[in-house]
């Protein structure tokens, strides 16, 4: 539910995540964690659980809100 309506991305080589989201007409960003992977790609099951993938270990991870 914290991650409603985020955009996520991050940057491969850092492994550094952020989140997207519109605010009273704007777009704002943060940054949300450091994850330490090589994340390829985000999806999302029929549940509303969200994962990464990683390159490094072939790994898939679920993503966390604090």
């Amino acid at each position: 539910p914290n991650l409603q309506g985020v955009y996520l991305y991050s940057d491969y080589c850092s492994g550094r995540i952020w989140g997207l989201q519109q605010q009273n007409g704007a777009w704002a960003q943060r940054e949300l964690g450091q994850s330490g992977l090589s994340i390829s790609s985000f999806g999302e099951d029929e549940a509303g659980e969200v994962y990464i993938t990683n390159l490094a270990d072939n790994g898939l991870y679920r993503v966390l809100a604090k």
